[in-house]
């Protein structure tokens, strides 16, 4: 975790404003996935 760091701090901080963002996005995207699921599966 702290190699990832030191990358990020190397480049641009708009890229890596723009990878976290990128990450946040991703990681909403799987728990809206899983309580879709869950949902559906309560239904049926």
């Amino acid at each position: 975790m702290a190699f990832v760091k030191q990358r990020l701090k190397q480049m641009p901080p708009r890229v890596g404003r723009m990878i976290s963002a990128l990450v946040v996005l991703s990681g909403a995207m799987m728990i809206y996935a899983a309580i879709g699921l869950a949902l559906v599966h309560r239904v049926i």
